[in-house]
């Protein structure tokens, strides 16, 4: 079966979420919002953005996150950060979903509402199984 499927993570770690994206396309699953791909067509994330840009763009990701079936969201790795990840699991768990995460499950509170799993593998495992 075809899903919606969002992926959120860093845009400090956009490689590793291209590298996601293209495997959930692969398996035949609809991408709600290629992030990455805008960050790459416009050449600027976050404070690289004007304040109209910064709003469409959160806009995009929510709209996203609404109308995918399931999120997996890729806590980043080796100290790098994110903010708007951890809005987009509230926004997904606002809604009744319980989205895979990648990470540790002491990584927050948030993550005691996700399934959580070890490594990008196991997250698209997770997703099959859906």
């Amino acid at each position: 079966m075809s899903l919606h499927v969002y992926v959120g993570g860093a845009s400090a770690e956009i490689e590793r979420a291209e590298a996601f994206i293209r495997r959930v396309r692969a398996a035949g699953h609809f991408i709600t919002f290629d992030w990455p791909a805008e960050i790459r067509k416009s050449g600027k994330a976050n404070a690289g953005l004007g304040e109209r840009e910064r709003f469409d763009a959160w806009r995009a990701c929510l709209d996203a996150v609404s109308d995918a079936d399931v999120c997996v969201f890729l806590a980043p790795r080796d100290g790098k950060t994110t903010r708007g990840m951890w809005a987009e699991i509230g926004a997904a768990q606002a809604m009744g979903a319980v989205p895979v995460y990648v990470g540790h499950d002491d990584d927050s509170i948030v993550t005691s509402m996700c399934e959580v799993v070890a490594d990008d593998d196991a997250a698209f495992a997770a997703l099959e199984a859906r």
